[in-house]
C-alpha cells in the first residue's frame, strides 16, 4: 500500500491517459480498500460466493466508469462502498424471492446454548436479523470504521439519520442479546 498519495492524487493518475500511472493507480486503490470493500461484501450479504462476485463486479464498475463519474470529496472507499452497495442491494433483492421465511426467524434462548456457542457467532447472529436500513449503517460504522457522513452519503439518508439507524441496530442488537444476558445472570 503507498501512502505517498491521497485519494485525489490516485484518481488523477487513474484517470490520466498514461498507462502506468493509471495501473499504478489502480492497483494502489486495490490494495488499499480490497480488505473493506470484500469485508463489506461478505457482512451484507452472508455468503462468501455472491460477496466474491460482488467483490469483483465493484472494482470491475470502478474502473470502468471512475473516468466518467465525478467523486466529488475525493473519498474512494465511499464510491467503492456505494458501487458494492447497490450490487449487494440487487442481489439481495433477487434473492427476496427465493428466501424461506425460516431463514428470519428471531433467536431465542432456546436455540443457543450461550455456554456452547461462541459468542461472536450469537452476535454476528444478532445482526443478521437486523433489516438492511439498519444493519447497513451498522456495518459501515462498527466494522468499517466509517463517519456518518460518509454512511449519510453511502446510504443516501441524512448524517442525522445516518447517526440514528446506527443507534437503533444498537438498541435492537440489544434487545436481541437480552435472553442471552438473562440467562448468565441465573
Amino acid at each position: 500500500m503507498n501512502n505517498e498519495y491521497n485519494d485525489r492524487e490516485i484518481i488523477e493518475m487513474l484517470i490520466s491517459d498514461d498507462k502506468n500511472k493509471s495501473d499504478f493507480a489502480f492497483r494502489d486503490i486495490y490494495n488499499k480498500y480490497s480488505v473493506q470493500i470484500y469485508s463489506y461484501c461478505n457482512k451484507i450479504l452472508k455468503d462468501r460466493m455472491k460477496a466474491d462476485d460482488v467483490f469483483q463486479e465493484t472494482f470491475i464498475n470502478f474502473y470502468q466508469n471512475v473516468k466518467q463519474e465525478k467523486i466529488n470529496n475525493g473519498s474512494v472507499i465511499g464510491y467503492l462502498i456505494k458501487i458494492a452497495r447497490n450490487k449487494c442491494l440487487n442481489v439481495k433483492r433477487d434473492l427476496k424471492h427465493n428466501v424461506n421465511t425460516e431463514d428470519y426467524k428471531w433467536i431465542t434462548a432456546d436455540e443457543f446454548n450461550y455456554y456452547k456457542q461462541d459468542k461472536d457467532k450469537i452476535i454476528k447472529s444478532a445482526i443478521e436479523k437486523l433489516e438492511i436500513k439498519y444493519k447497513e449503517p451498522f456495518i459501515l460504522r462498527v466494522y468499517e470504521g466509517l463517519e456518518y457522513i460518509e454512511i449519510a452519503e453511502i446510504c443516501e439518508i441524512s448524517e442525522e439519520n445516518a447517526r440514528k439507524r446506527v443507534f437503533r441496530a444498537k438498541q435492537k442488537i440489544k434487545e436481541f442479546l437480552n435472553p442471552f444476558i438473562d440467562e448468565l445472570s441465573n
